[in-house]
């Protein structure tokens, strides 16, 4: 009997003409990348096309080992990674497509033959998963990638806000197809590897041992990072010889808590340094709590204000104890306040906090920034 026969893929012509960052990752729908490259112009809109194929350099792309190579959690991942790729500071709204897919091969496989589509972008993500009709053969597998092509094609017209015909599949092509928001996915996967590493590796915990001498936490939001953090970290890094993770705290008091479009956009400001994400630990006596041995690195302006028991609903001395009890040090570095220079030596602090002067002069803030006022980069 032979096998149906689908129609050719939808032009991406309309690609040019769309304000976006477009990067696609994933290890199937190779057809597509080809559709794409031939359209004039394209380079104006599209970031990447990537597709790693065998588990190790899946692995080495991703930063990690999957829990399954053709799942919906790995389709998510490499959206993620796609968006994290495509992101730029002030640049066009990014998209990132991720997809996996077990098709047929010339020996029958065990499980189902399957497609998963992700695709995430600022405020949406989505997951579309299709359960193909199953057999073997060359004749069956080129089928099984022209259904794959048509649904990224899909994908690729969905985040670009172009008109969607709908996909309708020849009978014998599909047995069950579903497609939805993802949100939740999206922001599981951010928590299920919260570090990313200064390597570009995703780690399912906080690495202690490496931080155990003299390594620290540098808090904050980073929205925007900019020349004084990563300055401030180099400073340390030069100084004192340990590692820094700049830590990110999800669920922020009095502020919106992040999504996980936000943790990725500031993680990649952040690319090349090591970045770890809490949530639930949003005061410096949390942090202590939940990384105990653990230095943490901050301005003279934000130990300032740990004098403020209004501010905290703790005192100087209670947050001193838990500090001592968590074997947690304070590196103070200095910093201008209302145009003063404030060191560690102009407070008066309880003996038993143990803390460090840090001698640097980085004049800046991420509001100022944020309104105009100053650069990321320049001092």
């Amino acid at each position: 009997m032979p096998l149906p026969q689908l129609q050719p893929l939808d032009s991406v012509d309309f690609l040019p003409t769309k304000k976006l960052r477009l990067c696609i990752a994933g290890m199937a729908g190779a057809g597509v990348f080809g559709h794409i490259w031939d359209v004039p112009g394209v380079s104006d809109v599209l970031v990447g096309c990537h597709m790693p194929y065998a588990k190790e350099d899946i692995d080495s792309f991703l930063g990690f080992s999957p829990d399954g190579y053709a799942n919906e959690g790995t389709a998510m991942d490499f959206a993620m990674d796609a968006f994290y790729r495509a992101y730029q500071y002030e640049g066009a709204p990014a998209v990132g497509i991720g997809v996996c897919a077990v098709t047929a091969s010339t020996t029958a496989h065990k499980g189902d033959h399957r497609i998963f589509v992700a695709t995430f972008q600022e405020h949406k993500a989505t997951l579309t998963y299709v359960k193909l009709v199953k057999g073997v053969g060359a004749e069956r597998r080129h089928l099984d990638g022209q259904i794959c092509n048509a649904i990224l094609i899909s994908a690729i017209k969905d985040v670009a806000r172009t008109f969607i015909t709908g996909l309708d599949f020849p009978e014998g092509c599909i047995e069950e197809f579903n497609n939805g928001r993802a949100e939740g996915l999206a922001e599981e996967r951010i928590r299920r590897r919260p570090y990313f590493s200064s390597t570009g590796k995703r780690l399912l915990e906080f690495p202690k041992g490496e931080y155990r001498q003299r390594g620290v936490m540098l808090p904050g939001s980073f929205n925007p990072p900019h020349f004084g953090h990563f300055g401030l970290a180099d400073e340390y890094i030069e100084c004192i010889g340990g590692p820094v993770a700049f830590t990110l705290e999800a669920k922020p008091p009095h502020k919106e808590p992040l999504k996980a479009w936000d943790i990725l956009k500031r993680a990649k400001m952040l690319q090349g340094r090591n970045v770890y994400v809490t949530w639930g630990s949003p005061y410096y006596v949390d942090k202590a709590k939940h990384l105990p041995g653990v230095g943490i690195l901050l301005g003279a302006d934000s130990f300032d204000t740990l004098f403020d028991a209004k501010r905290w609903g703790i005192t100087i001395e209670e947050q001193a104890n838990i500090f001592s009890e968590t074997h947690t040090s304070l590196t103070v570095a200095d910093r201008r306040l209302d145009g003063v220079m404030k060191k560690l030596e102009d407070f008066t602090y309880p003996s038993h906090l143990k803390c460090y002067r840090l001698r640097c002069d980085f004049n800046i803030s991420s509001t100022d920034i944020r309104e105009g006022k100053r650069s990321r980069t320049a001092a």
